[in-house]
């Protein structure tokens, strides 16, 4: 497995929430990555999510004060955003505006508990936003961003990753190990840190950080807002970890070969999954582009890494 930002030209290049979307559902995948369509009508759990990561990203790199500010004006960015596509009912203008409240709120507790909690974790953060790209085999590029490495009082890195919830059960630590996307972040880190992108320390596993947004007064929350928890990995689950990628990677390159991402039915089609109306009617096989035109609008941005385009 080699790791460098002078990697020659790759073939496939996937992102670990992708592989994560496989695993999921192919057809979701497809949506995503191939279609690029992101739905006009934001869910609020995705720009709470969204803006929750702002909100992080500056907190750990110029502090309380100027995270508050970011998350502010990225939140006035996303209304806006999300007004330019769709003319957005009092009511959902409303719900949009509570849930910044709420953020706000979240933010200043998060700034109390993190200031007793940090310390017990981490010594300093040695990256924020760290990118990485792994060559899993030849013409394989496995690339994307984590959000945090940190450095404990013993010298060793963990890879720390920011999730946000709408739920009060918190994700135990099988959940947490057998995740393709926190998997791939640690031995990403382990990759970076034998290539010397990063210092040549032990990683022993992982810190899943996660805040929860399902209470209307923060303040008075009967259970925790917050939930860290480090789950440790063996040095064998190198090579498993590695298998089940491949294994993630050769499904994929069947599903493009036929051109054909077969829908997974689940739970995420309720919650999770805002392409549902559009995988009944291409499975109908209807002509969905009215359809796609309504609900969804084509993401024309760059990739979450170094370079490529996941095509």
């Amino acid at each position: 497995m080699v790791v460098t930002t002078d990697l020659p030209p790759a073939t496939l290049y996937l992102e670990p929430t992708e592989l994560q979307d496989m695993e999921v559902c192919p057809r979701m995948l497809d949506f995503k990555k191939h279609q690029r369509l992101v739905p006009k009508r934001t869910s609020p759990k995705l720009y709470k999510g969204k803006l929750w990561h702002i909100f992080l990203e500056r907190y750990y790199t110029e502090g309380h004060k100027a995270a508050k500010a970011a998350l502010t004006d990225s939140a006035e960015a996303e209304k806006r955003r999300i007004q330019s596509l769709v003319l957005m009912k009092p009511e959902e203008e409303a719900e949009f505006d509570e849930a910044v409240r709420l953020l706000e709120v979240v933010a200043d507790l998060y700034d109390e508990w993190a200031t007793e909690e940090d310390p017990k974790y981490f010594t300093r953060v040695i990256a924020v936003e760290q990118p990485f790209e792994i060559e899993l085999v030849r013409g394989v590029v496995i690339a994307g961003r984590i959000d945090m490495v940190v450095e404990d009082r013993w010298g060793n890195l963990w890879p720390w990753d920011n999730k946000s919830t709408s739920s009060s059960n918190w994700p135990d630590d099988s959940l947490i190990r057998l995740n393709t996307q926190f998997r791939t972040y640690w031995l990403a880190v382990k990759s970076l840190a034998y290539a010397g992108v990063l210092p040549d320390r032990r990683v022993p596993g992982f810190v899943y950080n996660g805040a929860r947004f399902n209470v209307k007064n923060p303040r008075n929350a009967r259970t925790p807002l917050f939930y860290r928890r480090v789950v440790r990995f063996p040095e064998a689950a190198q090579d498993t970890i590695t298998n089940n990628l491949v294994a993630l990677v050769e499904e994929y390159r069947i599903h493009k070969d036929r051109r054909y991402f077969r829908p997974q039915p689940g739970q995420h089609c309720v919650w999770r999954c805002p392409y549902t109306e559009l995988c009944l009617a291409e499975e109908n096989q209807t002509d969905v582009s009215a359809l796609r035109d309504e609900l969804f609008v084509v993401y024309d941005g760059r990739p979450n890494y170094l370079r490529g385009d996941g095509e």
